[in-house]
């Protein structure tokens, strides 16, 4: 096949792409930012035109990515835009540090970055493939799995509400999920199986986009819900591509622990 071809360098890079373009289309329909994902005032200066540069931004490099040529640039221009809604978060959240709510926008999109950046990486984009940004990737994202952890504990009631009511122990459920974020944060964190922890990861969030974003979307929600839950759907589909990426990158990684020799 030729140069331009249509290729993705795995599952987590094909899903990290459609959420990307999913967001984007999301901005150029709703004439808007991605909600609390990217908080721009109501009052902010030509912010409409923003909202569509940003849209476009983001279609425009989740379409880049499925294109070989195109694919080393596109991951690094999403990275750039996922940068600047970490860093737009910051000034709303440090004031209020201490509550957990408001860092959990910040640790999503901290995720989305670290899937731009993992993907970069994995093509070689500017240099990106050097160890010391795998492992810092790794460390960031482990860290904001720390907080989705802490917030289920927190916010136990909350977490149990998003549980399909089908499935039984909604409390104790809330609890698990929280742990294994936790767990997986910790075990980024310290490199401890990161390959496994990144991969059980991404399967908790692919569940959760599975069991409770989809028949949320597919529930046919008021006019005046359809943007937020079209948007949590794509936000929950691009933090497991992320993850799934992530879990990719370290496919040198074991496993598990090697048995010592006798």
């Amino acid at each position: 096949m030729g140069e331009t071809a249509v290729r993705t360098n795995g599952l987590g890079h094909a899903i990290f792409a459609l959420s990307m373009m999913g967001l984007g289309l999301l901005s150029l329909l709703f004439h808007d930012f991605a909600l609390q994902w990217q908080p721009v005032p109501a009052g902010f200066p030509a912010r409409e035109t923003l909202a569509y540069v940003s849209g476009a931004v983001l279609l425009a490099g989740g379409l880049g990515l499925f294109v070989r040529r195109l694919q080393p640039w596109a991951a690094l221009l999403l990275a750039v835009e996922l940068l600047v809604w970490v860093l737009a978060q910051l000034p709303q959240v440090l004031p209020a540090a201490a509550n957990v709510a408001t860092w959990l926008p910040v640790a999503e999109d901290v995720v989305l970055l670290c899937g731009a950046l993992s993907v970069a990486s994995q093509l070689d984009a500017a240099n990106l493939g050097r160890p010391a940004v795998a492992r810092g990737v790794r460390v960031v994202f482990g860290l904001a799995c720390l907080v989705f952890g802490v917030s289920h504990f927190v916010y136990a009631g909350f977490t149990a509400q998003m549980i399909p009511a089908w499935l039984p122990f909604h409390a104790p459920l809330a609890y698990l999920t929280g742990a294994g974020h936790a767990a997986a944060g910790l075990a980024l964190i310290f490199d401890v199986l990161p390959r496994l922890a990144a991969a059980c990861e991404a399967a908790m969030m692919s569940l959760f986009v599975l069991l409770v974003h989809v028949p949320m979307v597919a529930a046919h929600p008021p006019a005046a819900q359809m943007q937020l839950d079209w948007t949590m759907l794509c936000v929950a589909a691009g933090l497991s591509g992320a993850a799934w990426s992530l879990a990719r990158g370290l496919s040198d990684r074991p496993w598990g622990v090697k048995a010592r020799a006798e």
